[in-house]
């Protein structure tokens, strides 16, 4: 009777481990954090095709979105999720000049996370020479890898709504685990 019993325990102590662990994770994810895999090569070199993230939604709760956070958002016209960088916050004018982003009037330096031989182009939307200003609860968001991304050059700003969260630390590959690079984009 006593194996039994014994037993018995067991099987309910386990029960229990997974019904609370069940319980913490949908907490996380339904709050706290997003997994997210990175498809395609927009935020190259940075961020590559099959690396695995963990997406904090909690930073935008307590805090805004800075110049050079990078987030995942859901595309303003498909039914997927894009990986981007953000360039300029509400109320702030954008010009794509001689290849060079310009925040405000005053070119950004991203020499944090690109070659300064990135040369940034004009799309369907933000033209070369021409200033945008982002409207209130919008970002202007682009890709690292800046000849083959899709963002808001050829889509305009995105709405603060479509922001899932900010990255927070990748899991994957190996040799690339920890904390992104988190330093601000500094302007000239």
């Amino acid at each position: 009777m006593d194996i039994l019993n014994n037993f018995s325990n067991a099987i309910w102590e386990t029960i229990q481990t997974i019904v609370l662990s069940l319980a913490l994770f949908l907490v996380l994810y339904i709050f706290v954090i997003l997994p997210y895999f990175v498809e395609g090569n927009s935020m190259y070199p940075n961020y590559k095709n099959g690396d695995f993230l963990i997406i904090s939604k909690l930073d935008y709760r307590f805090g805004q979105p800075q110049v050079g956070d990078v987030v995942v958002l859901h595309a303003p016209d498909e039914n997927k999720d894009y990986i981007k960088r953000i360039i300029g916050l509400p109320g702030d004018t954008i010009e794509i000049k001689d290849g060079y982003i310009f925040r405000n009037g005053i070119q950004l330096v991203e020499d944090v996370y690109l070659d300064n031989t990135v040369v940034t182009e004009e799309g369907d939307f933000a033209k070369s020479g021409e200033s945008v200003t982002i409207p209130l609860e919008h970002y202007f968001v682009m890709g690292d890898n800046r000849s083959d991304s899709f963002d808001s050059r050829y889509f305009g700003p995105v709405e603060s709504s479509l922001v899932k969260g900010k990255v927070l630390f990748r899991l994957w590959p190996p040799q690339s685990v920890g904390i992104p690079n988190r330093e601000a984009v500094y302007s000239i």
